[in-house]
């Protein structure tokens, strides 16, 4: 039977895994061979950490935000924080997202989608986040620019 891991140590892992582009192999290494790579193999599969790391590229959000503890309150008195407890609210959701199977976990993807619609809404990606986001797709500055003009002069006809 193997001995059994640090909660700690596999939290880590956990997080470097889900922030960073690391296979297996790597963060095996980087954590100095304490776990396997097949181990870190078994564990991203048993809890969905791609999933959480694709969420957390295309979210862009900080895993260690804390919620406030009452956003309806604050947005009351204070409209102009509504960006941030949509913020929370996100991040709430998507901490709930690793735990949830089934239903649960499809109902608050969906919840997690029609937010980050709104989000979009209040605060449309700038140009700058267009540009990191076609070279993350691997799109070359050609290819980008010619399909900008080419929705461009789509969206004018």
């Amino acid at each position: 039977m193997p001995a059994p891991t640090d909660p700690n140590l596999k939290a880590a892992i956990e997080q470097a895994y889900i922030n960073s582009k690391l296979s297996p192999k790597e963060l095996s290494e980087k954590f100095d061979g304490a776990v396997s790579d097949r181990t870190i193999e078994r564990w991203a599969k048993d809890g969905g950490w791609e999933a959480k790391r694709t969420a957390a590229k295309v979210i862009n959000l900080d895993t260690n935000r804390t919620p406030r503890e009452n956003p309806r309150s604050i947005r009351r008195a204070h409209p102009e924080n509504t960006l941030e407890i949509l913020n929370d609210a996100i991040a709430t959701l998507y901490a709930d997202l690793g735990s949830s199977v089934g239903k649960d976990a499809a109902a608050i993807a969906n919840s997690l989608k029609g937010l980050l619609e709104y989000r979009e809404k209040l605060q449309p990606p700038s140009a700058s986040d267009l540009v990191k986001r076609a070279i993350e797709l691997g799109y070359t500055p050609d290819t980008f620019m010619q399909a900008l003009r080419d929705e461009w002069q789509r969206q004018k006809a």
